[in-house]
């Protein structure tokens, strides 16, 4: 709607009625307004995701690099259990198991 101010009504009830048309179109638009807003958002955490999310690549790099020093100390933990039972094993001169036997 379109209000000219120089041609403005003198009678209250015309401007009255002006008014709340004014206010009316001006909620429509806010609502309007909001709800892009809304979208912009939603579009640009789908397209960048939260921040908080993401790693810079010196991040990723050291979390790697944790990653592979912690699988290198299970591995070596391993190898000295592993290390450990062979020579105990050969102390007694050879491997001790149980044997379960099961009957249908």
């Amino acid at each position: 709607m379109q209000i000219e101010l120089d041609t403005l009504p003198d009678d209250p009830a015309v401007l009255q009625q002006m008014l709340r048309d004014v206010v009316h179109q001006h909620g429509a638009l806010q609502a309007e307004n909001d709800k892009l807003r809304l979208l912009i958002q939603r579009l640009l955490r789908q397209q960048f995701g939260r921040r908080s999310e993401q790693l810079s690549p010196d991040q990723l790099q050291l979390g790697l690099e944790d990653l592979e020093q912690s699988v290198a100390e299970n591995q070596a933990g391993v190898a000295d259990n592993q290390a450990g039972q062979d020579a105990v094993e050969a102390q007694q001169g050879g491997t001790v198991g149980i044997f379960v036997c099961c009957r249908s």
